[in-house]
């Protein structure tokens, strides 16, 4: 007979067997030698037919022993209570969000601010497990908060979710604001716009920081104190036409006229498309002449034209993150009796890009700045990376080609050419492309030999495929110390013999430390010193600075001019010194990361007199370790003062 018919037979008589005996769940069963001998069953095929039983999750097996399998009894389904705005459009994803976590859900809907407190006070009976709380955003309204506390207090666990941070008074789960407005205050700085606006809601707030206060103090510590001035709340979240008509006059005529980049922290029913007709028909069509980027998440986003770029949060993860910390609380509660201390969760935001904005310079059009009020930008990420490449129409350091210095732009569309490049060809003294060829144990091996322009300068990159062809000049500092077997100079003059408007160097530093002068450009003509540029690393926050607070040179050291060139230190633009973000590729762990070189420039107050050399200095007794890579001079219309 075939094997596989004896074991089908001995499947079909063990299960005859354990039916016939009434073995109840649990019981230990004889061995399977036995109940061959019992059934007269080949022990073989015996053993591959409880093979199939226990696949099949009828027997149970530990070691030799076997035993019926008690059936798993239905676990009983959590049930909870949400207290939601009738307006919300969140609904859809809280349900979601419970089923996926096999929660039966009742929902509460309150349409007047009133109510949701007085909803919270119904579900003060002792059959109710947990609740979650989506709170009113009015500002100034706390009798939900109190109607909240008494539950807790009546051992009824609470989970808020909101953008309020109530974490002391009991558990809740919030979306960073704060992240979100920083997102879109970076794309937006990234895209090269100067003057920007926030349209915000007075209640929204983290850790008791409000989201006007935050934003006046991102722009302080980016150098944008105009913008930090320009802040529009509203207190309907931008639903009734008067308060949209506010907007749009500001834009349109009023001292907003010169913004071109707009951030818009809205609620739920804030009517997106009306904004966007109202702006458009007062002359401010998107992109064209005003980018905007909503944090947040509403209805109309979805379905606005143009696309909006948008901070947005998960709203899925962001409510099953709520149930499952009510759950853990449910569970404290019904084992200890007491209910735990209260959490606070943050929900981060994700930046989308879509069609609502523009890099200025690509039909958005923004008033003149003058060279002496320009402000520096900040670029994050990847909106500014630099790309290699030799120097072309099309190519090249694109984006950071359009963020020009005034008087590198004005010298760009002269007749004749005003760049002339330093020749560093018998100075440098480190190749960029091996271990330990620049600072550090990263190469640099995205930045291509070849002309390339950064910041409106074309820049003359050394370098090549060889160990030995010299692409920077490493200074000596206390830790480079020693580079191709020879001392690493603490000096050294580069000659210029000619007549010089302004100097721009390519430059950057490793092992920063905060706010230390460690290096010094000095310029020179043949009766002396014309000017003196002291280097000054930012480092790492400076102790006493809040960990939320934007870093940036301290008050009292406002002289900071460059940054340690690895990603993990914040980054930033000084006045006269621009960062330049490179995409570096690590080969050995397939990582990408962004590092960062600066630029500097310096003006000359006497352009007509001859300069004839740089002479760079360093103090080689402190770790911050200079390379330069570039130097760049732009010559004056005129002749020569000797």
């Amino acid at each position: 007979m075939a094997i596989g018919k004896l074991v089908d037979d001995a499947t079909r008589q063990l299960n005859d067997w354990l039916s016939a005996a009434k073995f109840k769940e649990g019981d230990a069963l004889p061995s399977e030698r036995a109940i061959s001998r019992e059934l007269g069953i080949k022990y073989y095929a015996l053993n591959r037919a409880m093979s199939r039983l226990i696949a099949e999750g009828r027997v149970e097996r530990q070691g030799y022993r076997l035993s019926l399998v008690v059936k798993a009894r239905p676990a009983k389904r959590a049930v909870f209570h949400l207290v939601v705005s009738y307006w919300t459009h969140h609904l859809a994803s809280y349900r979601r969000a419970a089923e996926n976590l096999e929660i039966d859900l009742v929902v509460h809907q309150w349409k007047a601010v009133g109510e949701a407190a007085s909803l919270l006070e119904q579900l003060d009976l002792t059959d109710t497990a947990g609740v979650i709380c989506d709170p009113p955003t009015e500002y100034g309204d706390t009798a939900w908060v109190r109607a909240a506390l008494q539950l807790t207090g009546h051992g009824i666990p609470v989970v808020c979710t909101g953008a309020w941070d109530l974490s002391n008074e009991f558990s809740s789960v919030a979306g960073s604001v704060m992240h979100g407005l920083e997102l879109g205050f970076s794309h937006l700085r990234g895209q090269g716009h100067r003057e920007l606006a926030l349209v915000t809601l007075p209640h929204i707030a983290e850790c008791g920081l409000g989201a006007g206060d935050y934003w006046r103090r991102l722009c302080a510590g980016n150098h944008a104190d105009a913008s930090g001035e320009r802040i529009l709340f509203q207190s309907s979240e931008l639903t009734a036409p008067g308060e949209i008509d506010v907007l749009a006059e500001l834009l349109a005529d009023g001292p907003w006229k010169n913004v071109t980049g707009l951030v818009l922290l809205i609620g739920h029913r804030c009517t997106l498309q009306s904004v966007i007709k109202k702006l458009v028909r007062r002359g401010r069509r998107i992109p064209e002449s005003l980018s905007l980027v909503v944090v947040g998440d509403a209805r109309t986003l979805h379905a606005a034209r143009p696309r909006v770029t948008a901070a947005t949060f998960d709203m899925v993860l962001w409510f099953e993150t709520a149930f499952d910390l009510l759950r853990r609380e449910v569970r404290a509660q019904l084992q200890f009796g007491v209910q735990r201390r209260p959490s606070g969760i943050r929900v981060m935001p994700c930046l989308t890009v879509r069609d609502s904005t523009r890099a200025l310079g690509e039909g958005v059009q923004a008033r003149p700045v003058a060279a002496s009020d320009a402000e520096p930008l900040l670029v994050k990420g990847a909106a500014g990376m630099a790309k290699s490449g030799p120097r072309k129409k099309g190519a090249g350091l694109e984006h950071l080609a359009k963020l020009a210095y005034s008087l590198a732009a004005k010298a760009s569309l002269s007749e004749s050419p005003r760049f002339m490049p330093v020749d560093l060809r018998s100075h440098v003294n480190r190749s960029l492309l091996f271990r330990r060829g620049w600072l550090g144990d990263i190469s640099l091996r995205c930045l291509a030999p070849g002309t390339q322009e950064i910041h409106g300068v074309p820049f003359e990159i050394l370098g090549g495929p060889n160990r030995a062809d010299g692409g920077a000049i490493i200074f000596q500092s206390a830790i480079n110390t020693i580079g191709n077997a020879q001392k690493l100079p603490d000096r050294m003059i580069i000659p210029i013999a000619a007549p010089v408007e302004a100097v721009y160097i390519l430059h950057g530093c490793g092992y920063a430390k905060p706010l230390q002068a460690f290096a010094e450009y000095g310029f020179y003509a043949a009766d002396g010193v014309v000017g003196t540029v002291p280097l000054v690393s930012l480092g790492r926050s400076s102790e006493g600075r809040g960990i939320n607070e934007v870093p940036g040179p301290d008050a009292d050291n406002p002289n900071a001019n460059i940054q340690d060139w690895w990603p993990d230190f914040p980054h930033m633009d000084f006045p006269h010194a621009r960062m330049v973000p490179l995409l570096e590729t690590d080969e050995t762990s397939h990582a990408n990361r962004h590092v960062f070189l600066y630029t500097l420039e310096w003006i000359n107050p006497s352009p007509k007199k001859l300069l004839t050399h740089l002479e760079i200095r360093v103090d080689p007794s402190v770790p911050t370790t200079l390379g330069v890579l570039a130097i760049t001079v732009v010559k004056p219309r005129g002749g020569v003062k000797r």
